[in-house]
């Protein structure tokens, strides 16, 4: 999974570099990183690898919830993604079973969003 993370973000990589290195270019950016939801992810961790799904499909829903938007670092590399996106990918890691049961939480929720996107033809809410 790391590897394909790692593959689609390669190419924005190295359309900043210069091979020149006639550019004096300073990159920086402030991450808006959350060591609280670094932490409960670990805790998220722990109870899908003791196979407690349930546990495991409400903290992450929460962390969605609580903090989406904030960044984590992706284990030890030097990639961060933001919390949503790190949930729905263990989320989508979960065996079969849990994700039944992701899905029997989620989608009653969500099925009337998806299909105001669809009559509106709204990517925003799709």
């Amino acid at each position: 999974m790391l590897a394909f993370v790692l593959a689609l973000v390669a190419p924005l990589a190295a359309a900043q570099f210069d091979p020149t290195g006639s550019a004096q270019r300073s990159n920086t950016a402030y991450l808006d990183i959350s060591t609280e939801a670094a932490s409960h992810l670990r805790t998220a961790a722990s109870y899908v690898s003791d196979g407690n799904w349930s546990e495991a499909i409400d903290l992450y829903d929460k962390l969605i919830q609580n903090f989406g938007d904030k960044m984590v670092q992706v284990e030890a590399t030097p990639l961060y993604l933001t919390v949503r996106d790190y949930c729905h990918i263990q989320i989508c890691r979960m065996p079969s079973e849990a994700l039944a049961l992701y899905r029997r939480r989620v989608d009653p929720r969500e099925e009337p969003v998806y299909r105001k996107g669809l009559a509106e033809r709204d990517p925003a809410l799709l």
